[in-house]
Parts: C-alpha cells; structure tokens; sequence
C-alpha cells in the first residue's frame, strides 16, 4: 500500500465527506462501490521515499480522469485495474489486436496480454530455464525450457551456467499443443535469442498461429503483477477496487501503511549468451 493523503474529499451530491487524510482513499473507495462522484484538489502519493503528485479529477461509474504530468488521462475500471482505449480490456483495443495477430509477429507485452485473454484465447509458452522460474511466471502459461540451464562451479570455484540443448523440446510441444492451429505466445526471459528460435522451429513444424513477445518475461512483470493487476510505470499497481477487496485508491488504505507491491523494475535486456537450440 502507498501511503496517501488528501486535503479533502466531497461527494457532489453531499453525501459523502471526508477530511481526514487517513481516511481520505477510505472515503474515496467508498464513494466509488456507490457509483457516486467523488472530486478532489490533490492527492500526494510517495512511493518508496519518492514524491510523486496526483490530481483525481472525477470518479463516477466504472471510470475516471486523473492528471499526471500536466495531462489529463481518462481511465477505465476493471477487475486488473484501470486501463485506457489502448489497453486490455477495452473492446475496440481487443478487436484491433484480433485483426493484426498473428500476422504482425511479434507483440508488445500489452499485446500479449491481450491475446492471452479469454476473448482471443492464446496461451503463453514460456520457454525460459527452469531456474529463471524463481523470479516467477505468468499465471497459467505452459513450461518447456528451450535450453535446460542451472549454475554450478566449476574447478576454479567459479559460479557459472552450465547450458544444455532440450532435444526434446518439439516434443513436448507438440504434446501439449497438438493441433498446428494451436494459438500460442511464445516468452523467453527478454524476447531475444531463444524466443527467436523457438518461433523459427514451430515455424518449421507448421504452427500457423504464433506470436513472440518483446520484452520477454522480464518486460511482462514490469507492467503486470502475478494476478494480472497492472502496474503503473514506477513499479507499483493501480488498482482502484469497487468489489469489496481491501484495497483503495491507487493500491493504498490512508497513511502510515506499507507498500504491500513494492518491487525494483526488473532490466529487459537478458546478457546471458543463450546456446543455439541446433
């Protein structure tokens, strides 16, 4: 939870006031389950000892406007959080990913998480080194490692990658995907090298309905956390809840609580020199 505080919070409608900065998101989350509109002069969020400031403009409905660095952003509601027209899960934003893929190739983490939803129904082959997997993984998807990969010392009691080729890795594959119309999101740790391969090998055998993602899985948890909540830009979810959950405003209950997201942005770029898969 972040801590925040408000100079004061009213329900248009009168109903609904709050100046209590420690109750001032309680207030807000309140309002919202009503569906009453709710305006504000500022809202002060410090993420991690850093001062970032928020303007919520209006909350009514399902949907809201905030400013943010001298911009006014309007904003819908979901269950992962707010999202905008070119967002999952905003139907036009859906509809437009449905027509470009899988002919475009290679997706955007945004992409991705569009594809991997119920309406286009792609599922996400990660094909990352079992060891990778304790920085964790996205929420559902199928594991075949590409290369098999774990650290060991060597002679010189050196820590290094020990790397061998998953011969049966078309295999496998093809026993969870049988069919060669199988939609499938293809992730490596950065979208790179073995990403690549695995896309030019299932290329090979026939799949006709395969994507890459860029950025691979160190791009996707830097903008979505494990339950697919979205997080915003420095490293913490927006999540503003109208069903009852515990949380409020953006991911915070008033003053004086911590961070329960908290996470370093995790580098894209994988140097790792990855072994060729043949």
């Amino acid at each position: 939870m972040i801590c925040t505080t408000a100079s004061s919070l009213a329900a248009v409608s009168g109903v609904l006031k709050c100046s209590n900065p420690r109750k001032s998101s309680v207030a807000r989350q309140s309002a919202f389950r009503s569906g009453v509109t709710v305006s504000s002069r500022s809202v002060s969020i410090t993420p991690r000892g850093r001062s970032l400031s928020v303007s919520v403009v209006a909350i009514q409905g399902i949907s809201y406007n905030y400013e943010e660095e001298d911009k006014v952003v309007t904003a819908k509601m979901s269950k992962w959080g707010a999202y905008m027209d070119n967002q999952y899960p905003s139907e036009s934003w859906i509809e437009d990913v449905s027509k470009r893929f899988p002919e475009d190739g290679v997706a955007t983490v945004e992409e991705a998480r569009t594809l991997i939803g119920d309406e286009l129904g792609y599922k996400y082959l990660d094909i990352r080194a079992e060891f990778e997997l304790n920085l964790g993984k996205v929420t559902g998807c199928v594991h075949i490692p590409l290369i098999n990969a774990r650290y060991m010392y060597n002679e010189k009691s050196e820590r290094v990658l020990m790397q061998t080729v998953n011969k049966d890795f078309l295999k496998q594959v093809q026993a969870k995907f049988p069919s060669k119309d199988s939609k499938i999101v293809i992730g490596c740790s950065d979208g790179t090298n073995r990403a690549i391969q695995a896309l030019i090998q299932l290329d090979k055998l026939g799949y006709t309905n395969i994507v890459g993602v860029r950025g691979g899985y160190n791009g996707w948890i830097n903008k979505f956390d494990s339950k697919f909540n979205r997080r915003r830009s420095d490293g913490y979810t927006e999540k503003y809840d109208g069903n009852g959950s515990d949380s409020a405003g953006i991911h915070a209950s008033g003053a004086g609580f911590a961070r329960m997201d908290a996470m370093d942005r995790i580098r894209i770029k994988d140097d790792t020199q990855w072994i060729d898969w043949e």
